[in-house]
């Protein structure tokens, strides 16, 4: 989301949490800030509501998001351990 969109989007009776990243250009953002944008997506499906209101956060980069780096680790090893024969995802009980 372009800065200019922020107050418009604020104005809306919305729930909008804006990250702004200071050292990533669009294309590095894409990929740092994947992992975060997953964490968001497992709480709402995990039944955690979204912070209500609209907030704006400034961070240095991405991966200084509270969470992202295990996340990311867990899913790169997770990943890794697959190409050797781990089964993915959790087994079925």
């Amino acid at each position: 989301m372009s800065a200019s969109l922020v107050p418009p989007v604020v104005e809306a009776p919305a729930r909008v949490q804006y990250t702004r990243d200071h050292a990533s250009e669009h294309i590095a953002a894409e990929v740092t800030g994947g992992p975060a944008a997953l964490l968001w997506l497992r709480d709402r499906l995990t039944g955690v509501p979204a912070a209500p209101g609209c907030t704006t956060t400034d961070v240095p980069t991405m991966p200084t998001t509270p969470g992202e780096l295990p996340f990311l680790a867990s899913v790169f090893g997770e990943t890794v351990a697959s190409f050797f024969g781990k089964p993915i995802g959790n087994p079925l009980t």
